[in-house]
């Protein structure tokens, strides 16, 4: 029998959006890799501020060397983070060599199309 009219493909190849299980298997790599950052910012912490924690707890003697572990937990985040996100990374380049907007690759939650 003779089909009359526009012919229909057979399969339709989208290569313009990702598709469903692409996009979970995105979504979760960049969970893990927030989870895995945020993991090493809290052992960062943890190591940097139980010392002085102790200490004012009269636990451990009073040390310059502890007290000064304050500080290198603020100068270790931005380390971490530089080395962990890209998105970080490309805005910090931008500040601090004055180029153009660096283009960002955000991930939405919120786009499903």
């Amino acid at each position: 029998m003779a089909r009359t009219g526009p012919q229909r493909p057979s399969a339709v190849v989208q290569t313009s959006k990702p598709n469903k299980r692409q996009q979970m298997e995105s979504t979760f790599l960049a969970n893990l890799r927030t989870a895995s950052m945020l993991f090493v910012v809290t052992v960062v912490f943890i190591v940097t501020f139980t010392p002085g924690f102790l200490m004012s707890l009269d636990w451990l003697p009073w040390n310059m060397t502890v007290f000064y572990l304050y500080f290198a937990n603020n100068v270790a985040n931005p380390v971490i983070y530089s080395f962990m996100n890209q998105n970080f990374r490309a805005d910090l380049r931008h500040l601090v060599c004055k180029s153009k907007p660096p283009q960002k690759k955000r991930f939405s939650t919120t786009d499903h199309d």
